[in-house]
C-alpha cells in the first residue's frame, strides 16, 4: 500500500509539471504573438513613413533639379547681361573719350591770377615749345579740375585741363611735350591726354609695367584704349593685361647686365654682351 501511494504522488507531480509547462508555453506563445503583432505594426508604420519620406525626397529632388536648371538659365542670362553691360560701358567710355579727344591735361602748373587760363596758355605754349611758334594754339576753353573744395595752403596744384580747337594741335603739343618736357622754375610740367575715368583707370593699371620698362631700357607705348606695346629690337609685343606685361618685363635683363651665353660657344665666342640703355624713356601716348 505505501508503495502504491508513493507512485500516485509521483505521477501527480509529473502531470502538474506538464500542466504548468503547457500553461507557460501558452502564455509565452500568446505574449510572443502579441509582441510580434506589435513589431509587425511598427514595421508597417515605418514602411508607411519611409514611403512618405521617399515621396518627399523624390519631390525635393525634382524641385532641386528644376532649381538647378533655373539657376543655370539665370547664370547664362546674367553672363549675357554682364557682357552687354561691359560692351555698353566700353561704348560709353569710347564716346566720352571721343568727346575729350582734343583735351590736354597739365600737371604741376602753379596757380596764377594775372591772366585768364586761356590767355596764359596761348602765350606760354609757343615759349615752352619753340617748334610750335608757327602754330597758333587756338584754345577753346581752359580751367582747373575741381576737387570738391577751395585749394588749401601748400596743396599741390590741381590738374589743369584745356581744349584745343583742332585735334592736330593737341597731337603736336603732346608730341613736343614728350620730346622736350617743359618746366616752370624748378617745377617740371607733365602733359597728358585726357580720357574718361573708365579708360584712365585701365591705363593706370600699366603704371608698374611702364616703370619696369623704363628700368629695363625698353621702349614701351600705351595704345588706345589700354594696350601696352613693347619694342625690343626687331620684335614687338602687345599686352592687354598689366600682369602679363609685368611678368614679361621682369624676366628681361636690366641695362648693363651680362647676357647668358651658351657654354658650347667656347671662351672666345662667349664675350660679355650688355643690354644697351638707349631709349630708356618710354613714350606714353597713342600710336
Amino acid at each position: 500500500m505505501p508503495e502504491a501511494k508513493g507512485k500516485s504522488t509521483k505521477t501527480l507531480k509529473d502531470e502538474d509539471i506538464k500542466s504548468i509547462a503547457e500553461v507557460v508555453r501558452t502564455l509565452l506563445r500568446e505574449e510572443l504573438d502579441a509582441s510580434l503583432d506589435r513589431v509587425a505594426n511598427k514595421i508597417d508604420a515605418m514602411h508607411s513613413e519611409l514611403a512618405t519620406v521617399t515621396t518627399r525626397i523624390t519631390s525635393a529632388e525634382g524641385e532641386l533639379d528644376a532649381l538647378k536648371n533655373s539657376t543655370k538659365k539665370d547664370s547664362t542670362v546674367l553672363s549675357t547681361v554682364q557682357e552687354k553691360m561691359l560692351g555698353f560701358e566700353q561704348k560709353i567710355a569710347d564716346l566720352e573719350d571721343r568727346n575729350r579727344r582734343c583735351n590736354i591735361r597739365v600737371y604741376g602748373l602753379p596757380r596764377t591770377r594775372r591772366v585768364t587760363p586761356r590767355q596764359f596758355l596761348e602765350r606760354m605754349i609757343p615759349t615752352w615749345f619753340p617748334a610750335l611758334k608757327q602754330l597758333k594754339p587756338e584754345i577753346e576753353r581752359a580751367h582747373r579740375i575741381f576737387r570738391g573744395g577751395p585749394p588749401t595752403e601748400g596743396e599741390r596744384p590741381r590738374a589743369f585741363i584745356f581744349c584745343c580747337l583742332r585735334f592736330s594741335t593737341r597731337q603736336a603739343i603732346l608730341r613736343e611735350a614728350r620730346k622736350h618736357p617743359p618746366s616752370i622754375g624748378n617745377r617740371a610740367l607733365r602733359f597728358a591726354a585726357d580720357f574718361s575715368d573708365y579708360t584712365a583707370k585701365r591705363r593706370r593699371a600699366f603704371s608698374r609695367a611702364m616703370a619696369l620698362a623704363r628700368e629695363k631700357g625698353t621702349d614701351a607705348f600705351l595704345i588706345y584704349p589700354a594696350t601696352l606695346k613693347i619694342k625690343m629690337g626687331y620684335s614687338t609685343h602687345l599686352f592687354a593685361s598689366a600682369v602679363d606685361a609685368e611678368r614679361f618685363l621682369e624676366k628681361r635683363p636690366s641695362p648693363g647686365r651680362l647676357v647668358d651665353v651658351p657654354a658650347e660657344l667656347g671662351e672666345e665666342q662667349a664675350a660679355p654682351m650688355t643690354i644697351s640703355p638707349d631709349h630708356s624713356d618710354p613714350h606714353v601716348g597713342n600710336e
